[in-house]
C-alpha cells in the first residue's frame, strides 16, 4: 500500500486537533485554535488560545527492506500556545496540553502497543526534546 505524506499528516492532525484536556485551560477543555499553518505567538489573540499548530520541518529516509517501499520518517513539530493569566503557572498549563497530545497519540494497535494512525504508518510517536516556555516573566 502506497500511503501519501498528506494522508499521514491529515490523520495526525485529526488526532491532535481532537485532543481534550484533563483540566480546563482558559475555561475550555479543547483547542480554541488548531491549524496546520503555523502562526507566531503574537498573532494568536487570547480568545484563540489554547492553540495548537502542526508544522512540517523535514523528513528522512532509511534503507528499505528488499522489495518494500522506502522507509520514510516525517518530522513534525507541534506548537502549543496558552495564556497564563492571573497568577496561573504556565508550566502547569503546558503540562496539561502536552498530556492531551500524549493521549491523542495513544496506541491504536494494542497487539504491538503502537500508534499507527489507523494503519497508515508503522508507528507514530513523540520523540526528542520538548521545549517549554512557561511565560513566568510575561504570562
Amino acid at each position: 500500500m502506497n500511503v501519501t505524506r498528506e494522508a499521514v499528516l491529515t490523520a495526525l492532525f485529526a488526532r491532535i486537533s481532537a485532543a481534550t484536556f484533563a483540566e480546563p485551560v482558559g475555561g475550555v477543555t479543547s483547542w480554541a485554535t488548531a491549524s496546520r499553518r503555523l502562526k507566531l505567538w503574537t498573532e494568536v489573540p487570547a480568545a484563540g488560545q489554547p492553540a495548537v499548530f502542526q508544522s512540517e520541518h523535514g523528513e528522512s529516509y532509511g534503507e528499505p527492506a528488499k522489495g518494500l517501499p522506502p522507509k520514510r520518517a516525517l518530522d513534525v513539530e507541534l506548537y502549543l500556545y496558552a495564556r497564563a493569566d492571573g497568577g496561573q503557572l504556565g508550566g502547569a498549563i503546558l503540562n496539561c496540553l502536552i498530556e492531551a497530545i500524549e493521549g491523542a497519540l495513544a496506541p491504536d494497535d494494542l497487539s504491538g502497543n503502537v500508534t499507527t494512525l489507523g494503519g497508515l504508518v508503522t508507528y507514530c510517536r513523540i520523540e526528542g526534546r520538548v521545549l517549554k516556555e512557561p511565560g513566568d516573566l510575561d504570562d
